[in-house]
């Protein structure tokens, strides 16, 4: 793996790495998903193109400062499932957003695990994916 370039991109997101931290980052633009069906496609992707970092990957920072706001009952089901698949095999994963609010927002879908953080300051998140307890084995 290099940090040569996206692992992934699109209209939606762009996923690259950061080699020497170890840590994978999830950036969401600001274009909106046209659909419930558009979103569960590109969730697919973006899951795949996760997957096959997870080994060489400690942490995953997802960036969704520019993110559109969604809070609609449908939406978070929808969405619901790829969440839960988006952080499965990373130490720790952090949700980077814009706004407090925002970040209430991430923390309860994210819930208590202490695996999982959310913040509105980026030197906050990736302190905490960088602690020693983020790494693999701890």
């Amino acid at each position: 793996m290099n940090g040569m370039g996206p692992h992934y991109q699109s209209s939606f997101h762009q996923l690259s790495v950061q080699p020497a931290e170890r840590l994978a980052r999830l950036t969401r633009s600001a274009a909106p998903f046209a659909s419930l069906g558009g979103m569960s496609e590109e969730m697919a992707a973006v899951n795949r193109a996760l997957y096959l970092l997870r080994a060489s990957c400690v942490g995953l920072l997802i960036d969704v400062r520019l993110a559109p706001a969604r809070n609609d009952p449908e939406f978070e089901r929808a969405f619901e499932p790829f969440r839960a698949r988006m952080h499965a095999g990373f130490a720790r994963s952090a949700v980077l957003t814009q706004t407090a609010v925002g970040r209430m927002h991430a923390q309860r879908l994210v819930g208590s695990c202490r695996h999982l953080g959310a913040f509105t300051s980026e030197t906050d998140a990736l302190s905490f994916l960088l602690t020693e307890r983020a790494e693999r084995g701890r």
